[in-house]
């Protein structure tokens, strides 16, 4: 627990991992302030006014934030879009033979969206002065208004059970992957820098080599830990804030089941492989790293492992629609790449507890069998100190005793 405690705490209390830990929160919080800054002065200059005399229009169009009706005047309007406090302003005139005619005067084109609603907005107000005009009754006018009626019946349950099966893998997958690019070359980082150190002969006269490794592992488990549990502690925190910060982020409310349902998936079998990938490759990793003399080779005798790890992301984001794709299927079982591979089918629920049960025994059994084939050798790996290939390192760290 000592050797865990000190890789622990030399870890934590370094600068990149405090930079790593804080980089995601200060870029989303710089992201949300400029996103504020932005969103707010576009609220206010790229309004557009409009101007008319018509009660019934100013009612209809006074709560849409994209427009302002502070402008009566066009001259008033037209010192505004020259100071740019306003995008453009729509003149409504309402000519004597009861036809309403809109005029846009701005630096850039109506978007469709906002000419859309001003065009049905007019439509509705100029059906009602041609109403009027002929002395309708109120029945016949309903009568008029009548359209047709066009009923659409969408399973929109299967729509969101896919989308929530791809965002559960896509979130599961991205996270083991980000977690080992970065925990793969600092194990090795850190396994390597106690290479071929006298420090370490004195160590391993008073401790077991076998015992040491296991320390140095469990502790760089503590620090990814940490991080992860900081990182869904934060995300967590932002999820309950962010609703309150305005209209901008209501699509969390409106999309609280589906957002619950991703997490249900993610709290699975699931993420037992997530966890188990990250055990496995952190042992790789640490292997690695002892093969090497000098730190900064380090990143060499990792990139085998880089590659294993790059394969089996962009394999799985190229089948991530294929769960039952034969090449997903056996990959499931590959120790290697089952934590890639099983979490696709474990979400979209078509493999058997069966089946699960054997890819995480070959998964287990590789882990236990490696941790311990790698204790065993540890002692030669790390006092073999000669600069020469990684294969002929491991071959003569096989005969220090």
């Amino acid at each position: 627990m000592i050797v865990a405690r000190e890789t622990y705490v030399r870890q934590v209390k370094s600068w990149a991992f405090v930079l790593l830990l804080l980089s995601p929160f200060i870029f989303f919080g710089i992201s949300l302030g400029i996103g504020y800054f932005i969103g707010h002065q576009e609220a206010t200059n790229q309004r557009i006014a409009v101007i008319t005399n018509d009660r019934e229009l100013r009612q209809s169009l006074k709560k849409d934030k994209q427009l302002t009706l502070a402008y009566t005047k066009v001259a008033k309007a037209d010192q505004a879009l020259t100071a740019q406090k306003i995008a453009g302003y729509v003149v409504i005139d309402n000519q004597a033979d009861q036809r309403l005619v809109a005029t846009y005067q701005g630096v850039k084109t109506l978007n469709t969206e906002l000419k859309q609603k001003l065009t049905t907005v007019l439509n509705q107000r100029q059906l009602a002065l041609n109403y009027a005009r002929v002395g309708l009754t109120v029945e016949e006018q309903k009568q008029l208004q009548q359209v047709p009626v066009f009923n659409e019946k969408i399973d929109s349950e299967y729509n969101n059970k896919e989308t929530v099966k791809l965002l559960s893998v896509m979130i599961l997958i991205i996270l083991m992957y980000f977690i080992l690019l970065n925990y793969s070359a600092t194990t090795a980082q850190e396994i390597a820098a106690e290479k071929g150190t006298k420090i370490m002969e004195v160590i391993f006269s008073s401790i077991p080599a076998k015992t040491y490794f296991y320390g140095k592992i469990l502790g760089l488990f503590g620090v990814i830990f940490t991080q992860v549990s900081i990182y869904l502690l934060g995300g967590g925190i932002l999820y309950s804030f962010l609703p309150k910060l305005g209209e901008k982020f209501n699509w969390l409310k409106t999309n609280q089941s589906l957002i619950t349902d991703v997490i249900q998936n993610l709290l699975s079998v699931s993420l037992l492989y997530v966890v188990l990938g990250v055990v496995l490759y952190t042992i790789l990793s640490a292997f690695c790293g002892a093969l090497v003399v000098r730190v900064e080779d380090s990143n060499k005798a990792v990139q085998p492992l880089m590659y294993l790890i790059m394969g089996g992301f962009f394999g799985v984001m190229a089948l991530a629609a294929y769960p039952e794709n034969i090449i997903v299927r056996v990959l499931s079982y590959v120790p290697f790449l089952s934590s890639f591979f099983m979490p696709l089918r474990l979400i979209d629920g078509s493999v058997g507890g069966g089946q699960v049960l054997i890819s995480l025994s070959l998964l287990l059994m590789t882990i236990f069998l490696l941790a311990n084939y790698i204790a065993k050798i540890y002692f030669g790996l790390i006092l073999q100190n000669d600069d020469i290939s990684l294969w002929r390192s491991f071959k003569k760290a096989l005969t220090i005793k």
